[in-house]
């Protein structure tokens, strides 16, 4: 049996006496204190275990209804009892309506089924406290925005994903009336007033001022007799995934129809140059012979065309025969010559090697083929600056990559150790549009004589079947990067890097990206830190925020490549006023081929994408921790 905390307000020791010889008789095992004075309830207050308070209203130089002000005042929900001797009507009333929870007379048999009746009912109330707490943080923190209203047209409670996802302050949603989110349909008056025995959620439709909806999806369900919760789902991260997956699916079933049509017609094109061969050797007309010649240049032309389509048909079929262990060092070194005449000599090439261990299952002449066909399109991109004064540059360059099970997934990776292979140039760039068709078959921005469209689809082709994946970073004005991700041949265990702490106080962090779903990211990663985030999707936005901020920013986390102000810009400005800013730079160029201030000039940390929660985290306590 729980043994039961219980302070007694009494200034009779007889009474007091009494009032434990009761109990224990009862069966209550008690640990009580007596106390006599306003003071001395106070410091027995101080203590957080107390099961129920027992008063006597009639105290010298202390009152009953004095120390029901002193426990009203505390806070705690817990039993107290009057126990005393005969108190009048009004008093009786009086000591009720402040908050008693009963009154029994002093020798009474009543005392010990009241205080077991209030210690049942206090408990209750206990767990009731718990649950909704426990479902409150539930609907905070779910991923989902939730609205619930009320039979008045009156929204009683938003969820901070559901002001998010909207686009409106949830403190000023609060009260409104359901017409402040926009026009409903299906309408929802029905649901307010009409009780409803079918309690399922029912596809809804929202006109808001936000113009873009498509990534958001809206339900509506009836709440048991009156009301309504709304239920608002984000889709951008699903959808990202599913065009990845719809990409890849493409891509096999494409690659597997070319690369039968190719096979069938390279049999055609070969039975065509034997006879082409057979022509030649009889005759002796070297006008015939010439046209034999060009014959036999454009069968190869078509031969190395189908090639080219049978490897896009190899997609997802993992090359086990023809591919050996390389080191992409020593391959890069060797293919550096190449390489550079691809590129041109008006192009500033470089090959920047960090990656630690590089030893993949790969063939090393497709490879070559790979970084001439990357390179050749950065060069290409490179020409259509026109003029533009910016050197014209193209890196190649290696680093490692820990994968886990969560920062896999976005890009169709399994987990482990892997060496991102990238091809940087700071062209012309692409379109989201371009983006989305860049790898497929056929797809060419180089107009009707300038490409085939199969050199992008059978990179990737060529990826794919070594179990790696490619991925390309791209804005309209601002260069490309593609990066190969490749799995290690060699799965080492991964490094353990020491844990971070949190840092101690709160710290204000700026969070500036022109893409909405990377500062969401970055805002989910973070939102469990000690922090207080503040957001921009440009720079000078990020200037009129810092501006308008009445405290200290303590750290900006910004991207490098933004319209209108870029990311060094804004920080240049952002140091003038707070000179001992802590810096994060991210961007999916990588950090050697960024424009980045000096480290001794601007002291900052680089973060490249896609980046992960898990790092942002890390570099992000890395940086608070290096201002203490």
């Amino acid at each position: 049996m729980k043994i039961l905390n219980i302070l007694v307000v009494e200034d009779q020791e007889v009474d007091y006496d009494l009032l434990l010889v009761k109990l224990e008789s009862a069966g209550l095992k008690v640990r009580a204190d007596r106390v006599q004075t306003a003071l001395e309830m106070h410091q027995a207050l101080e203590r957080s275990d107390w099961d129920a308070i027992i008063c006597d209203y009639w105290l010298p130089g202390f009152s009953g209804k004095g120390a029901l002000e002193i426990f009203q005042k505390d806070g705690r929900d817990i039993p107290f009892l009057f126990y005393s001797g005969h108190l009048g009507e009004e008093l009786l009333v009086e000591c009720m309506r402040l908050g008693a929870h009963d009154f029994i007379l002093k020798g009474n048999s009543r005392l010990i089924p009241a205080l077991s009746r209030e210690l049942k009912d206090a408990e209750q109330r206990r767990q009731e406290r718990e649950d909704q707490a426990r479902y409150r943080s539930i609907v905070e923190d779910s991923d989902d925005g939730i609205c619930c209203a009320g039979p008045d047209d009156r929204i009683l409670f938003v969820n901070g994903r559901f002001a998010d996802l909207l686009e409106i302050e949830a403190d000023w949603l609060t009260g409104q009336p359901l017409a402040s989110i926009g026009e409903l349909q299906p309408d929802w008056l029905p649901y307010l007033t009409q009780p409803h025995q079918n309690l399922k959620s029912v596809p809804a439709k929202l006109t808001h001022a936000r113009q873009d909806k498509s990534d958001v999806s809206l339900s509506v369900r009836p709440l048991k007799g009156s009301g309504l919760v709304l239920k608002v789902t984000d889709l951008s991260g699903p959808r990202l995934l599913e065009k990845r997956l719809a990409l890849a699916s493409k891509m096999e079933a494409i690659g597997r129809l070319a690369g039968t049509v190719a096979h069938d017609f390279n049999n055609t094109l070969s039975i065509i140059s034997g006879f082409c061969d057979i022509l030649k050797e009889e005759t002796d007309d070297r006008d015939q012979l010439s046209l034999l010649n060009t014959m036999h240049q454009t069968i190869r032309r078509g031969t190395s065309l189908c090639n080219q389509m049978m490897s896009v048909g190899k997609i997802n079929k993992p090359n086990d025969s023809g591919g050996h262990e390389i080191r992409l060092r020593e391959v890069l070194q060797n293919y550096q010559p190449i390489l550079q005449k691809a590129a041109g000599a008006e192009v500033e090439f470089r090959i920047l090697c960090s990656a630690e261990q590089d030893a993949v299952r790969f063939d090393g002449d497709l490879l070559l083929q790979v970084l001439v066909n990357l390179t050749l399109n950065a060069k290409d991109a490179i020409g259509q600056l026109n003029g533009a004064m910016e050197p014209r540059k193209i890196l190649i360059s290696t680093q490692d990559l820990l994968v886990g099970e969560e920062d896999g997934q976005s890009h169709l990776l399994k987990a482990g150790a892997y060496v991102v292979l990238c091809v940087s140039d700071n062209g012309a760039g692409m379109d989201e549009e371009v983006r989305a068709h860049v790898f497929e078959p056929y797809f060419t921005t180089k107009g009707d004589c300038g490409g085939t469209g199969l050199g992008l689809s059978s990179v990737y082709a060529s990826v794919a079947q070594y179990g790696g994946n490619i991925w390309v970073y791209s804005e309209k004005g601002n260069g490309t990067s593609f990066k190969i991700y490749l799995p290690l041949l060699e799965q080492r265990s991964p490094t353990i890097l020491p844990e971070i702490p949190r840092c101690s106080g709160e710290h204000v962090v700026l969070l500036v990206d022109d893409c909405a779903l990377t500062r969401e990211m970055a805002r989910a990663a973070l939102e469990e830190e000690p922090y207080q985030l503040l957001e921009a999707g440009s720079g000078r936005e990020a200037l009129e925020q810092a501006r308008a901020f009445p405290g200290k920013i303590d750290l900006v986390i910004s991207d490098v490549v933004m319209p209108g102000m870029m990311g060094p810009e804004l920080v240049d400005h952002l140091r003038l006023e707070t000179p001992d800013l802590s810096v994060i730079f991210t961007s999916g160029y990588g950090r050697d081929f960024c424009a980045l201030p000096n480290t001794q000039q601007v002291p900052h940390r680089f973060v490249e994408k896609p980046m992960s929660a898990t790092n942002l985290i890390r570099q992000t306590r890395l940086a608070l921790a290096e201002r203490a």
